[in-house]
């Protein structure tokens, strides 16, 4: 488990797209709770939790624009006939 201490913004900015507000305000309302963890006091953030977290909404985006793509093809076959 690789974990970044919420405390190391630098870190934090190499490898995470969310800014500490949002990482915190996730934390406080119980979201994402595989995201942060709390090790000697100090909140860390969960970098493989986080590589999950952005793949599955790549998964996502692309089982939408498959969707999408198979629509728009059956459209333009009716449109020919």
């Amino acid at each position: 488990m690789r974990l970044i201490p919420l405390t190391d913004r630098e870190r934090l900015k190499e490898v995470c797209p969310f800014s500490l507000k949002t990482l915190y305000k996730w934390r406080s309302l119980g979201e994402h709770p595989d995201l942060t963890v709390k090790v000697a006091g100090k909140v860390c953030l969960c970098v493989d939790a986080l590589e999950k977290m952005i793949e599955e909404g790549f998964k996502k985006q692309r089982e939408k624009a498959e969707k999408l793509e198979a629509i728009r093809n059956e459209l333009n076959s009716l449109e020919k006939t």
